[in-house]
């Protein structure tokens, strides 16, 4: 049988195997046809393990044509959610601290105009629109204290500025808000939390009681709105590490006429900085 016959026969037989034409020429190069059988197991020798990479091969493309396949299901990972913010809570009482007839008999209203003093100590007289109210809490974390005043912090961006030179978007802190029944008692003396009856209460109700605190910095405030705009007196407060309103030094303001309005009239006031 000549080489070529041989050559034609192992080519049918691995027909769907692509192998390079000059595989076999080399195969021959070094085997002498009078020794058939030394030339023949060299040569399959060559061919099983030209076909053994090939299989090899093959199996290691499908699978990598599979892995590239394979689709990730369109399902949209939640991310985490840092700082999450937190529904407001909403007071179902009031702790009058200065009584009903402390209330309705003083003028608890103080118009800024003509408080030179003030203005002079004050840091920063602005116009701020209160684009957020954050949160509400009585803790000071830097000293680590509870106060019987709540505090509120909100976001706001400055429109106008009378003194000082804030601009763009802060955090602000003024007194008022909405605390629970276990933040107050932690800042009460025994005897308050007896008089106020406190010690009657179970845990569960001080921690889901919510509750305003009335005295004589909150009741002159005029009720927070997002939205509307506020003169605000404010100097920097190292506890807070944020602007802070003096006192009840914050009104409503209307930003078309530069009026504020009086919280015991509920009339609108000129204000002119400076005025004596």
């Amino acid at each position: 049988m000549e080489h070529k016959d041989i050559d034609k026969i192992i080519r049918n037989s691995y027909e769907n195997v692509k192998i390079p034409d000059n595989l076999f020429e080399n195969a021959y190069s070094n085997l002498e046809y009078k020794k058939p059988h030394t030339w023949y197991f060299k040569y399959a020798a060559v061919f099983v393990l030209i076909i053994g990479i090939t299989i090899t091969l093959i199996i290691i493309l499908n699978k990598q044509n599979k892995n590239e396949n394979i689709q990730t299901p369109n399902v949209a990972v939640e991310k985490p959610i840092q700082n999450e913010e937190k529904k407001l809570p909403v007071a179902s009482s009031i702790i009058n601290l200065i009584g009903d007839e402390y209330v309705q008999n003083r003028n608890l209203f103080i118009s800024p105009v003509g408080l030179n003093l003030v203005e002079e100590e004050t840091q920063n007289i602005v116009v701020v629109k209160l684009e957020k109210i954050l949160y509400y809490t009585n803790y000071i974390e830097k000293r680590n204290v509870y106060t019987i005043t709540p505090f509120t912090a909100s976001k706001v961006s400055v429109v106008k500025s009378y003194k000082g030179n804030l601009t763009g978007e802060l955090e602000i802190m003024s007194y008022g808000g909405v605390i629970t029944l276990s933040d107050y008692e932690k800042a009460c003396e025994p005897e308050q939390i007896k008089k106020q009856g406190l010690d009657k209460k179970t845990q569960e109700e001080k921690d889901t009681t919510y509750i305003e605190v009335l005295n004589s910095l909150t009741a002159p405030l005029p009720k927070l709105v997002e939205g509307k705009y506020y003169l605000v007196f404010m100097n920097y407060n190292d506890n807070f590490e944020k602007y802070q309103v003096l006192d009840t030094l914050l009104y409503e303001y209307d930003i078309e006429t530069d009026k504020i309005r009086n919280t015991d009239t509920n009339e609108w006031e000129d204000y002119t900085f400076g005025a004596n």
